[in-house]
């Protein structure tokens, strides 16, 4: 949720209408003994409003405040988060919801308050990739015949040409940032991609993905409990784009860290998925390239703008994932019928 300088001005306005929904509805719905709280703005939530209570009995509370035209943005993160407790996925619990702006003079959500670190490769054991790969199985395994976004998706048909356009805007980002000069393969990458579109339409049903984890929305807390965290990116679509990404990401690209990883996630999922994601396994490994491709041509050219070094090591990953996106795409071809 990104505010604007004008929409901070009342935040003390703000924080006094999450004191009265806490003594108005909050310690009686949760069967608690009213209690002195503290209200702290952490210094990375002054642009989304996300506050952080500190009771007087020692816990704590994480509360989310949207203003009345973002209801549709609050409804769904309540609508997610009920969503992924009743399938036994790890998150925050959702503790509190009330939509009454003119009273509380926002939208205010209260959930749990995980104190924590975020998972990150070097923190890799088998146990703790084991855990991963079930917890996320939990969330690919919440299923719909459509495509889209939660909670409810409404997408019939024309999944492949959706995510053809997706990947292709990946694709001419990073021929606007121009820091990989005249690309000789781009028409044939292009072609290559366009083919998988047939394969992409055969999928049969549709899996709730995260689309950005792992990196800091998979964290970990003290007592060793795993919470996956912020799901405004969640959309029903194919469970492989999250499954690469913890490939690349998690198990740094290790064979054997991915095989433990993959035994662990595929005993929980449908015998079916596994045939399928290795169908479609080359179009989301080379997505994946793409995306890192155009990311470190973003920032190669900033770099290049505000006449930094740095820009020639970004250019130089660019490069790299450029070339091992096209070797993807050229050697594995989507299979004929």
């Amino acid at each position: 949720m990104m505010f604007i300088h004008s929409n901070l001005i009342n935040v003390c306005k703000l924080k006094n209408g999450l004191r009265r929904y806490m003594l108005d509805r909050f310690f009686s719905e949760q069967q608690m003994e009213p209690a002195l709280f503290e209200i702290f703005l952490p210094q990375w939530g002054s642009k989304t409003l996300a506050l952080i209570l500190h009771l007087a009995t020692g816990q704590r509370l994480f509360v989310r405040l949207y203003r009345p035209w973002q209801r549709p943005e609050a409804e769904k993160n309540k609508a997610i988060t009920q969503l992924l407790m009743d399938n036994g996925v790890s998150v925050p619990r959702l503790l509190g919801y009330a939509d009454m702006p003119k009273r509380y003079y926002s939208i205010i959500s209260v959930e749990e308050y995980v104190e924590s670190t975020p998972v990150v490769p070097e923190h890799y054991t088998p146990e703790l990739a084991a855990r991963l790969a079930t917890q996320l199985a939990k969330l690919h395994s919440i299923r719909a015949p459509r495509w889209g976004q939660p909670p409810e998706p409404s997408g019939r048909s024309g999944f492949g040409s959706y995510i053809i356009r997706h990947v292709l805007n990946r694709v001419s980002r990073i021929q606007q940032h121009r820091v990989l000069g005249a690309i000789p393969n781009r028409k044939e990458l292009i072609a290559q991609l366009r083919q998988w579109k047939n394969e992409l339409n055969l999928i049969p049903q549709y899996n709730l993905t995260h689309d950005k984890i792992p990196g800091r929305n998979v964290i970990l807390s003290p007592d060793g409990r795993l919470f996956f965290i912020d799901f405004p990116t969640a959309y029903y679509s194919f469970f492989a784009k999250d499954l690469v990404s913890f490939h690349h990401r998690f198990c740094s690209d290790d064979e054997e860290k991915i095989e433990v990883f993959n035994a662990a996630y595929f005993a929980s999922m449908l015998p079916e998925d596994k045939t399928r994601f290795e169908r479609l396994h080359p179009f989301y490994d080379a997505w994946f390239h793409l995306s890192r491709c155009a990311e470190n041509a973003n920032a190669a050219q900033k770099c290049f703008r505000a006449g930094e070094g740095y820009g020639r090591e970004y250019q130089k990953k660019s490069q790299e994932h450029w070339e091992t996106a096209s070797c993807i795409l050229k050697e594995h071809p989507p299979r004929q019928g």
